[in-house]
């Protein structure tokens, strides 16, 4: 039986107690997904942070690369080769936190070479082990001359950003004309608009990871081949829009023809 291992940033808890600042899930939250995992024929394991228990002088040299590779233009594809000492100290200072913020936006594919090389040599067989981490890091991708914030990376290993769920789909056309006019108008549309985007401390997230696990669970089985569903209501859609993701992720379920792939 092929072995999930779910890593969780500390800030990301296993209280019950859901803060807008941690994009907590609570305890209970993990048990649906482990149950969720299970189900789908993993031995699931709930580990701790990626960078737990390194010594000082490890987490100094990951701080420096995290401030290389932050995002410092949305347009501009160059990231931070030379960081300051303050941006570096901020950086471990987060490693270190009890409670880990999102911070500024990174990039996710030299985020993941970061991770990679923190997975231990026994658990690197695509066969037989699934890592998945969970972070609050803001996490981006270059492309159309500009980054984009996502939701999930898919990847050895795959990262979801709880962050992401929130920032990265677009939300209503209607709510950035109403912002751009006017600040308080486009809040007046979020809130009244609520079951149209996902905020945090929200009781739809659970069931959108569920989603998203499940687009990690095709990849996981065949990277080579992994496609997007076309299903608008299937979790594999590639969802770009609150209001996609809410249908596609947030039903947590396959079209009939992934369905019969399981």
């Amino acid at each position: 039986m092929p072995e999930a291992i779910l890593w969780r940033e500390s800030g990301i808890s296993l209280s019950h107690q859901i803060t807008a600042n941690s994009r907590r899930l609570p305890s209970e939250q993990w048990e649906v997904l482990q149950d969720f995992l299970t189900h789908q024929g993993f031995h699931v394991q709930l580990r701790g942070d990626f960078f737990g228990e390194l010594p000082d002088k490890t987490l100094q040299s990951i701080a420096r690369r995290m401030a290389e590779i932050r995002v410092l233009s949305p347009d501009k594809q160059t990231l931070n080769p030379s960081p300051f000492p303050m941006e570096i100290a901020y950086e471990k200072r987060q490693m270190m936190a009890e409670v880990k913020k999102p911070g500024p936006v990174y990039s996710g594919l030299d985020f993941l070479t970061i991770l990679r090389e923190f997975i231990p040599a026994s658990e690197r067989s695509l066969r037989n082990f699934f890592h998945i981490v969970f972070t609050v890091k803001r996490l981006a991708t270059w492309g159309d001359d500009r980054w984009h914030l996502r939701t999930i990376l898919l990847s050895v290993p795959v990262v979801i950003s709880l962050t992401g769920l929130v920032e990265a789909p677009a939300r209503d056309r209607e709510y950035y004309v109403l912002k751009q006019a006017d600040p308080a108008l486009g809040d007046q549309w979020l809130e009244a608009n609520k079951s149209e985007w996902l905020d945090y401390e929200d009781e739809r997230t659970t069931s959108v990871v569920r989603g998203y696990l499940y687009q990690a669970i095709f990849w996981w089985r065949n990277p080579s081949e992994f496609e997007f569903c076309d299903n608008p209501e299937c979790a594999l859609y590639n969802s770009h829009w609150q209001k996609e993701m809410l249908k596609a992720q947030g039903q947590a379920r396959l079209c009939p023809v992934h369905s019969s792939m399981l």
